[in-house]
């Protein structure tokens, strides 16, 4: 199930976030970067993100209205990557109180799940 809930999150997002986020890797437009976002834009990204999950069905409504935790530009082998924290202490199932959303330092959509590696 957990295997699942991460290929989910990962095909919905992954097709959505550069354009729920306004953020491309090739092309041009306001919002095109190739240099790394700020802490707050990081968490704005990474709401939609959470909102998109939310819409799909992928995660219950409780998230949709939760501020983001923690957001840390963190090394991820030779790279960096953001890692924006939810935690919601309504989920019944402990394991799974906590979204970790992961983005490139341009604040691209890598990987959500509920473990944080």
């Amino acid at each position: 199930m957990r295997l699942g809930l991460v290929i989910a999150l990962s095909a919905v997002t992954l097709t959505s976030a550069s354009a729920q986020t306004g953020m491309h890797s090739h092309g041009s437009g306001p919002m095109h970067s190739h240099g790394t976002i700020d802490r707050a834009l990081a968490q704005q990204h990474a709401q939609q993100i959470i909102w998109r999950m939310v819409t799909r069905g992928i995660v219950d409504a409780s998230w949709r209205d939760l501020a983001p935790e923690n957001a840390e530009l963190k090394p991820r082998g030779a790279a960096l990557e953001w890692v924006v924290t939810y935690r919601n202490e309504s989920v019944s199932d402990p394991e799974k109180r906590a979204i970790y959303v992961f983005l490139s330092p341009a604040g691209e959509y890598i990987a959500a799940n509920h473990s944080g590696r």
